[in-house]
């Protein structure tokens, strides 16, 4: 027989996770499509490191999600709301940064 597993604190994390990961990709579209609009400075490094931080706070999001739907005690639907909210985010994330690696490497290649 298991023993109990129980995760909902996790969950709960993860789900409060979920809302300050929203909040920090949004910031960081909101400074990227700045950047990208013609306001760039020499020194454009904070938008690598937002990109970190936000990237940093989805996976940590992730992970306590996935171990909180492992949960047999509840905050299963928490963990799956968290999973539901940052898995689009996400998904463009990674998608903004193969883009940017592309355009990188073309410009190296050139």
């Amino acid at each position: 027989m298991k023993p109990e597993i129980n995760r909902l604190g996790q969950a709960v994390v993860s789900f409060v996770f979920s809302f300050v990961s929203l909040f920090f990709i949004n910031v960081f579209m909101i400074v990227l499509f700045i950047y990208l609009g013609g306001n760039r400075d020499e020194d454009n490094n904070y938008i690598f490191v937002l990109f970190l931080i936000t990237l940093l706070i989805h996976l940590i999001t992730l992970l306590l999600a996935v171990r909180g739907t492992k949960s047999t005690n509840g905050g299963k639907g928490l963990a799956i709301a968290a999973i539901a909210i940052i898995s689009i985010p996400l998904c463009v994330l990674l998608l903004i940064a193969l883009i940017c690696i592309y355009f990188v490497i073309q410009e190296f290649l050139l």
